[in-house]
């Protein structure tokens, strides 16, 4: 896992609450106070669709399995953008016993419901319903499909992989959704090593996205014969695809590649360059700590940040003396804990304290 900084997953580019729905949601939220669960339930029944939408969402993001039956009973709501966020609430709670209602929505007459119920019917493993779902393939509205392959992803369908491989080759018409990125992920969930060959074509495709959901795939696929493809994007113009390889080349452990990564701490982005101390350490590159050291006077406190951990996993003593230098950083900083498989906010001086603390040294 990557430090120091959030990852989002990406999806496929339009396949989301549309007509400025989501844009509303979160300044919405953000011009809110902090509110309890029962609180925020109250507006369930808002004659405001925008409020009604933004309840069941702030609910699910808190977790508020409680409050699963209310949300459910916006599945049948007026307004598309509140049925819609109501199936994706129910999906990331988990709230499995309404997966047969979230189903109907797949023949919803608005786009915006059948994504979401696709979506999370594969967030709730309601392999029941695949069928289902896979006859959104078929769907008038890109979108659509490309949240129906997804979800067939998540669903394990590998009946379907077939099918959902055809998609890797289809680019898209003027201003409609790529479903390369979503055929590659799908095809990565399902395991179809027969199809790496194919998504690793699409690393020489010219969309970024489309680049960056191929090295996904790869990596899930665990195809590290195909390393040598995406050691080649370390010199991608674009920096997200960029970063992204030099996090595939290790998480397939491709320790032939350590110094064309280690090439890649000359650069001045902080996201390439933190990726590139981490990889370094996860591939036990030690004779790469000394560059790697070099990164603690970084202006940037994620870069720093990344440097003090990567030098603690390759066990560079050697360089405790610059790590202390840095206990009264007291810049923030994001990080991953292995442990407790979740992200958590620390100081860079902090983090510094950990590894010190760890060796011994503080």
């Amino acid at each position: 896992m990557p430090s120091g900084r959030l990852c989002l997953p990406e999806g496929v580019t339009g396949a989301i609450i549309t007509g400025g729905m989501l844009a509303t949601l979160l300044l919405t939220a953000l011009a809110q106070e902090p509110r309890g669960p029962d609180e925020i339930a109250k507006e369930l029944a808002s004659k405001d669709p925008v409020r009604r939408a933004q309840a069941a969402m702030d609910l699910a993001s808190l977790g508020a399995s409680e409050h699963a039956g209310k949300i459910a009973a916006l599945l049948e709501d007026s307004k598309p953008s509140v049925r819609a966020a109501a199936a994706r609430a129910l999906g990331r709670l988990g709230a499995k016993e309404f997966a047969d209602r979230i189903a109907k929505l797949l023949k919803d007459r608005e786009p915006d419901p059948r994504y979401m119920a696709a979506e999370a019917l594969g967030a709730l493993g309601a392999k029941a319903h695949t069928e289902a779902v896979a006859e959104l393939l078929r769907d008038r509205d890109a979108s659509v499909v490309g949240g129906a392959i997804l979800a067939l992803g998540e669903l394990g369908a590998k009946e379907h992989a077939r099918t959902l491989a055809g998609f890797l080759s289809k680019k898209p018409a003027k201003g409609a959704p790529d479903l390369r990125p979503a055929a590659a992920r799908a095809l990565g969930r399902l395991g179809a090593a027969d199809q790496a060959k194919e998504i690793a074509r699409l690393l020489r495709e010219p969309e970024a996205p489309v680049r960056r959901a191929a090295m996904d795939a790869l990596v899930e696929l665990k195809a590290a014969d195909q390393a040598a493809e995406i050691a080649r994007l370390l010199k991608d113009p674009d920096r997200d695809v960029r970063t992204r390889a030099i996090r595939a080349l290790g998480q397939l452990g491709a320790k032939d590649r350590v110094e064309e990564i280690a090439r890649l701490l000359g650069e001045k982005e902080p996201e390439v360059l933190s990726e590139a101390a981490w990889t370094l350490a996860r591939l036990e590159a030690a004779s790469h700590a000394a560059k790697i050291a070099a990164l603690l006077e970084n202006k940037n406190a994620v870069v720093r940040g990344a440097a003090i951990e990567a030098l603690g996993r390759l066990d560079a003593r050697d360089h405790a003396d610059k790590i202390r230098a840095r206990l009264k950083d007291e810049a923030p900083y994001v990080t991953w804990n292995d442990a407790a498989s979740k992200w958590e906010d620390r100081t860079v001086g902090e983090t510094a304290a950990k590894v010190l603390e760890a060796w011994g040294e503080r």
